[in-house]
């Protein structure tokens, strides 16, 4: 697990950028990540909350400057209520710090 910025949220999909120590955002090479081979389909948090799908990266595979992203689940809250009988609250990405 790691935490990144969501850099982006553009028609239901969010892209975040793997800075380098003194780049972007500030937040440190200790906790700042990218997904990898296999995570698509992986959870975006905001504390407790989920609010998106992980589906891609672009670039050359974890190297600082390459972008992760995904589907935030905006519009989606109403099909997995139905779906699922679940009362869900319809939490919203952020441009704040958030697991990934």
């Amino acid at each position: 697990m790691g935490y990144n910025v969501i850099n982006e949220l553009n028609d239901g999909l969010f892209r975040y950028d793997f800075d380098g120590p003194n780049a972007g955002d500030g937040l440190s090479n200790d906790i700042e990540s990218l997904i990898g081979p296999g995570d698509s389909g992986g959870s975006l948090l905001v504390g407790n909350a989920l609010v998106g799908v992980n589906t891609f990266t672009e670039g050359y595979g974890g190297l600082f400057g390459d972008f992760g992203g995904g589907i935030a689940l905006n519009d989606e809250w109403n099909w997995i209520h139905e779906t699922t009988g679940l009362a869900i609250p319809a939490p919203s990405p952020t441009n704040a710090a958030a697991p990934i």
